[in-house]
């Protein structure tokens, strides 16, 4: 199961589309790219494909509530590592731990803080 992933051709990568959105150019919530340089998935099946690990990646401000498309990465990173049997890690590839969780949903609220207070001064 892809667990709502849909494959971009145009980047080789996965995105999970904004909630709703079916059109390649609707924008997506976050990404999943293949951790090898240079990032990429081959187009077509994936049955046969390895690779040491994934980086799920969402790129701030997003059109959808940042709290939320950040708790869905995270809902779906949990959902992937369980059917790969593998492991969350951190950006210094550590265990992914709830301060690390805590750390990440601070900084999502600081950038979207910052991007909002900007918005509203800017002439």
């Amino acid at each position: 199961s892809t667990q709502g992933l849909r494959f971009s051709p145009k980047n080789s990568v996965y995105e999970f589309p904004i909630t709703g959105e079916k059109s390649e150019s609707s924008g997506s919530l976050f990404s999943v790219a293949n951790m090898v340089n240079p990032g990429l998935f081959p187009d077509g099946e994936l049955a046969d494909f390895n690779t040491i690990g994934l980086a799920f990646v969402m790129v701030l401000p997003v059109q959808d509530d940042p709290q939320k498309a950040f708790a869905k990465m995270l809902q779906v990173a949990n959902q992937v590592a369980g059917q790969l049997h593998g492991r969350l890690l951190d950006h210094n590839r550590n265990i992914l731990t709830k301060q690390g969780i805590n750390y990440m949903r601070e900084k999502v609220l600081s950038v979207t803080y910052q991007d909002t207070f900007v918005r509203r001064n800017l002439p």
